[in-house]
């Protein structure tokens, strides 16, 4: 008897490189399964960035084989618009390099770690005023800030997500479990986060 299955992964772009991950999706090609991969369309300027020598769209080689990706059946996402915190201009200039090299613009977008561009992230990706502040204070300790929803700062971005993305991640959760017993919905709305169209939550295995 045949059982339904069906397996998928989000793949953020930290460390990529032609030579480090076609391996993977050679062999994910061959096993007949298509999965989303995120990819940053600009180098990462800032020098201390761990990140900053992964392959990007700039990159004519990766651009190509993401290309051959896509058209492969892939679901290229965005992941924003570099390694390192973008203003809204630099997003910008992100979203057209992707639409220039991929022929449309991303369907889904994953933040990525520190960066300052990011959407709802840390304490904003919570409702409950205990745990903001539980979050709010490692924020703090760890000098990280983020201001991708707020129309004030200059890495303000909401109302372009808000036009061009359909789905964004949020939450995450660090063991394999049955996201339907945490929220049946998936995808959903959220009316306390406005600039985010849908967005879903997501297990991460290690």
């Amino acid at each position: 008897m045949k059982l339904p299955f069906a397996f998928t992964i989000v793949d953020d772009t930290d460390g990529a490189t032609l030579e480090n991950v076609k391996p993977i999706y050679d062999l994910l090609t061959s096993l007949g399964m298509r999965t989303t991969k995120t990819v940053w369309s600009l180098r990462c300027e800032e020098i201390n960035n761990p990140y900053r020598h992964s392959e990007t769209l700039q990159d004519k080689h990766y651009a190509d084989w993401v290309s051959a990706l896509q058209h492969d059946g892939f679901e290229i996402a965005f992941h924003g618009a570099s390694a390192g915190s973008n203003t809204r201009v630099k997003t910008l200039q992100g979203l057209e390099v992707f639409e220039q090299k991929l022929g449309c613009l991303p369907c889904v977008h994953i933040n990525h770690h520190k960066n300052r561009d990011n959407l709802y992230w840390a304490t904003a990706r919570f409702n409950s005023p205990l745990v903001r502040t539980v979050v709010g204070l490692n924020q703090k300790r760890r000098q990280l800030c983020y201001e991708g929803e707020k129309p004030e700062s200059p890495y303000f971005w909401g109302d372009i997500c808000q036009q061009t993305i359909r789905y964004s991640r949020n939450l995450t959760y660090v063991k394999q479990i049955d996201l339907t017993e945490i929220n049946a919905t998936l995808p959903y709305t959220d009316p306390y986060r406005p600039y985010i169209y849908l967005t879903w939550e997501q297990t991460e295995l290690f």
